[in-house]
Formats: structure tokens, C-alpha cells, sequence
């Protein structure tokens, strides 16, 4: 067996199945308690996602050679029809809507500048 393929046995070992956690200090390198507390755990996101997570929030938890959170635990609303996108923060929010609507929730900026309607 070959260097490589003894390394990637080794890895696929130390991984674990994925679990559910409570992120116990939120932000950038957030710390999140499973069977115990992970610090300093790395965000994995889709392309062009930026989010931090919050104290409590439930997150789903990838062990390995390095371990991080791979997203929020949580259900879609029920107003969400399956291939639709909601983005959302507090009160505002963004639907990408089946028909090719955009519903936006919350004041919208421009270049800085409140856009009224």
C-alpha cells in the first residue's frame, strides 16, 4: 500500500459521522459543544455566503483532521415552496421566488441611500 493510500485510510479513521451541536460562542471561530466543546471551528459555506453564528443557534458538525460547522440546523418556513431561497437576518429578509418574484423584507439601501417605494 502506497504512502497516499495509507494516509487516506488514516483520514477517513479519524473522521466521524456528522452531529448535531450548540454553538456555545458565536462569531467568526465559533466554539460548539457536541459530546464536547470544539474551539476555534472552521465555517463551511456555499460560494459567495458569508455568515457567523450565534450563541445557541444548532448547527450541524463535521469532525475530522479539522473540524467545523457546516450550517445551521433549522426548518424552512412553510410559506417556502421546494427550489425557492429565503436569505435571512432579524427582521429583513430576501425570497427568491418559483415564479422569478424577488420579495424584499426590511428597509433596502442603494449606494448607502434608503430607496423608497
Amino acid at each position: 500500500m502506497t504512502w497516499l493510500s495509507k494516509r487516506a485510510a488514516q483520514l477517513r479513521e479519524e473522521a466521524s459521522a456528522p452531529s448535531e451541536g450548540i454553538v456555545s460562542i458565536g462569531g467568526g471561530e465559533p466554539a460548539v459543544v457536541t459530546d464536547g466543546e470544539l474551539r476555534q471551528t472552521e465555517l463551511v459555506l456555499p460560494g459567495g455566503y458569508y455568515w457567523k453564528p450565534g450563541a445557541s443557534d444548532t448547527v450541524l458538525v463535521l469532525r475530522g483532521t479539522r473540524d467545523c460547522i457546516a450550517g445551521q440546523i433549522k426548518r424552512a418556513p412553510a410559506d417556502l415552496q421546494p427550489g425557492e431561497v429565503r436569505i435571512a437576518s432579524g427582521g429583513a429578509s430576501i425570497v427568491l421566488r418559483n415564479d422569478g418574484k424577488i420579495e424584499l423584507i426590511g428597509s433596502v439601501f442603494v449606494n448607502g441611500k434608503e430607496l423608497e417605494v
